[in-house]
């Protein structure tokens, strides 16, 4: 004669599968086994990786580190299982995530990487096609008063390196220290 085990294990199954983990102890063969505890104990600490890492882009954002935020925060997603418990969390993290692609674009828009935001855009839109931030950004981009169309990433780090000698002369030239300052200047 048979066992029952083989049923008990796809009530198991669909249990977690659904994110049911209350229905999963149908058995005392899975119970004996700790199945179930391990499963429970995994996902309960996947979910607490998640809100590290979640944590983690909150503060990266905060800073206006928006490459490290969204690095985080499609980390945290990722992490993060699935089922009926966490969808909720799971918004939430697509939230952030969308916020972080977003102001990252901004960033990739005011330096000149107008193909990387447009990428980044495009990828907030196909989650959240209904995203107001993601399609103004959008817009923006495709006008050439807000977005110079001549400007390129080099340009901007070319300009940053400028700015750059210009303000280590002019300390120098305010500590009379004038043939560093020259030297600076040229």
């Amino acid at each position: 004669m048979q066992k029952a085990y083989p049923t008990n294990r796809k009530i198991l199954a669909i249990g977690l599968t659904l994110g049911l983990v209350a229905l999963a102890p149908v058995s005392s063969v899975f119970a004996e086994n700790g199945i179930v505890a391990r499963e429970a104990a995994r996902r309960a600490a996947a979910i607490r990786e998640a809100e590290r890492l979640l944590q983690e882009g909150r503060t990266s954002y905060a800073k206006g580190e928006y490459e490290e935020a969204v690095q985080d925060y499609t980390e945290a997603l990722n992490t993060l299982p699935g089922g009926f418990a966490t969808q909720d969390r799971r918004r939430v993290i697509q939230s952030h995530l969308a916020d972080g692609t977003v102001a990252l674009a901004q960033k990739y828009r005011r330096t000149g990487r107008y193909a990387e935001a447009r990428d980044r855009l495009e990828s907030v839109l196909t989650v959240d096609p209904t995203n107001q931030s993601a399609r103004q950004e959008l817009s923006y981009l495709d006008d050439p008063i807000r977005t110079n169309p001549g400007l390129t990433y080099e340009h901007t780090q070319d300009v940053d390196e400028v700015r750059r000698l210009l303000y280590t002369a002019e300390g120098y030239m305010n500590l009379g220290l004038f043939d560093e300052a020259l030297a600076e200047y040229h």
